[in-house]
This record gives C-alpha cells, structure tokens and sequence, in this order.
C-alpha cells in the first residue's frame, strides 16, 4: 500500500467514528484493524482480537442502524484502497458486531500477513 492509500484508509476510519457515532467497542476494533493494515504491527492485530473477545464476553450487542451505510462506504473506500477479501471480511463483521466471526477473520488476516513476510 502506498503512503497515500494509508492515509486514505485512516482518514476513512477516522471520519467514519465520527460521522457514524460509533460506539466504543466496534471504534476500537475496527482503529486496530486499520493500524494493522496500515502498519503490519502484529499488537495491534492481537489488541483487536483481544477487544472482540472481550467485547463478546461482555455480551455487547452493536445498534445496527447505520449497518448498510457503513458497507456503502467500506465498497467505496476499497475502490481506493487495496482491501483483501479477507480484510473486508473483517470490517464487515465489525460493524455488524458480529464478534466470533470477526474474531476468526482478524485471526485469518494475521495468517495471511505472516505468510506475506
């Protein structure tokens, strides 16, 4: 990814907390999701699952209102940003605070990351 799509990719996160009020929990999972893909720092992977499986333990259930709104703008942003499936996968179970798979596709995104270096 080039420097411009980082910075692409974290002002889309950015703007997305703000604009979408999004609670703590998916806030935090999806800024560590995106730290990782912009970075490759493997703590901030395991922060990110670490807050799934906490947010799951605590039986957090997300407000899906803005939940197709948020796909529209992942669609747009991975126009612009190299996005693997696998990624977009993960994104996609934030925002539905779908925590066990979200869990599992963070989980595959290391993998993948791992075998790329």
């Amino acid at each position: 990814m080039t420097k411009g799509q980082k910075d692409r990719l974290r002002s889309w996160c950015d703007n997305l907390l703000v604009t979408y009020r999004i609670d703590f929990f998916r806030g935090l999972v999806l800024s560590d999701t995106v730290n990782f893909l912009n970075t490759g720092d493997p703590d901030r992977i395991e922060t990110a699952i670490e807050s799934c499986r906490a947010t799951s333990d605590l039986g957090f259930e997300s407000d899906p209102k803005n939940y197709s709104e948020l796909l529209r703008e992942l669609r747009e942003v991975a126009k612009e940003v190299p996005l693997s499936d696998t990624a977009q996968s993960a994104i996609t179970y934030v925002f539905g605070g779908e925590w066990e798979e979200a869990i599992e596709a963070l989980d595959k995104l290391r993998s993948e990351r791992n075998e790329q270096n």
